[in-house]
């Protein structure tokens, strides 16, 4: 006897939901597309969240996408890579016209990639509720700003009244770190100044403003900090540069519990001459991905001290590198 045609879907839907949710992003998006039957149940938002945390598919899902441009200024690079090897699996273009002459990463969520291509911007939320925060000063008052919130569900922008943003973003463009369901850039208190002195922090949930301390015990006479995150974008690390006798050095500070100081840990130190450019992001505590001052992308193995070559060069300081996990977060919008 012969089974009735998609047998799968004649069983339990929890059953099927599990079944399914092992699966990756890329086989379920072509198993969607041959079979009619089941693009509503893949599409429910209750399947698209349980096959965000569905471990089962991390390997195959999870990526790292890498920004950076020529250093003859023409061409721009987007490459998703293997979080575990860091080799090229995918290299495209964006299908968008710019109208400042390149679009640079953001960030990432739930499959979702935001670019820019002015200043102030930073990337999405939670699930299902992909946000940008714009925060924009004024030039004759730099000291007064407004907040606007872009929501994709809504397809709308608004105004947060009677909230300004309680630090001034360096020089116009701060890049920005995602952890914790807020959005953390590196902020002065003092607009005029404009020292680097501590984060600011936008919860996209309830859309208020925090403001963390730096590591109390991290040496003031830095000439660059930056954040980073981590390659699973659960921790905020903190990176800051001090250039002595024996070339560059970098200290990096990890907060292992979101929000509190005292969780601060300085977790290593990379040091090396030529590598003035700030550490794109945080494998563990033992690798470090990095551009030297050359524009050659590298993997700092912090154990070890020792450098790998990732065999891609660009302009140096365009590199950007954030997490991306492939997802089907818009099959039902």
């Amino acid at each position: 006897m012969s089974r009735p045609s998609h047998f799968i879907f004649n069983l339990p839907q929890d059953v099927i939901f599990d079944i399914l949710s092992r699966l990756p992003t890329k086989s379920l998006i072509q198993f969607r597309s041959v079979c009619t039957s089941s693009p509503p149940l893949i599409s429910h938002p209750s399947f698209t969240k349980l096959h965000l945390s569905s471990p089962a598919v991390d390997a195959a899902d999870h990526h790292l996408l890498i920004y950076y441009e020529s250093t003859d200024y023409i061409h721009q690079f987007y490459s998703l890579r293997s979080p575990i090897t860091f080799q090229e699996t995918l290299k495209f273009q964006i299908p968008y016209k710019h109208l400042h002459g390149y679009l640079r990463i953001v960030g990432s969520s739930k499959g979702l990639i935001c670019f820019f291509d002015t200043n102030y911007y930073s990337n999405v939320g939670r699930i299902f509720e992909f946000k940008i925060v714009v925060i924009a000063y004024y030039f004759d008052s730099l000291k007064l700003n407004c907040v606007l919130v872009y929501s994709l569900s809504t397809n709308s922008w608004k105004k947060l009244e009677d909230l300004i943003a309680p630090c001034y973003l360096i020089k116009g463009w701060s890049s920005n770190v995602f952890v914790n369901g807020s959005v953390n850039w590196l902020a002065s208190k003092d607009a005029i100044r404009g020292v680097s002195h501590t984060i600011m922090a936008f919860d996209l949930d309830d859309e208020r403003f925090r403001v963390l301390e730096l590591p109390k015990n991290v040496v003031p006479n830095y000439d660059q900090v930056c954040l980073a995150s981590s390659m699973n974008g659960e921790c905020l690390s903190l990176c800051a540069h001090y250039l002595g006798g024996n070339g560059d050095k970098w200290d990096v500070w990890a907060m292992s519990d979101y929000g509190v100081v005292d969780s601060w840990k300085k977790v290593c130190v990379v040091s090396q001459p030529g590598l003035s450019i700030p550490p794109l992001l945080i494998r563990d505590d033992d690798e470090i991905l990095v551009v030297m001052n050359d524009g050659r992308l590298m993997l700092y193995n912090v154990v070890k001290g020792e450098m790998r070559d990732l065999e891609t060069c660009g302009l140096a300081r365009t590199f950007r590198a954030v997490s991306y996990t492939a997802s089907l977060a818009l099959l039902h919008g």
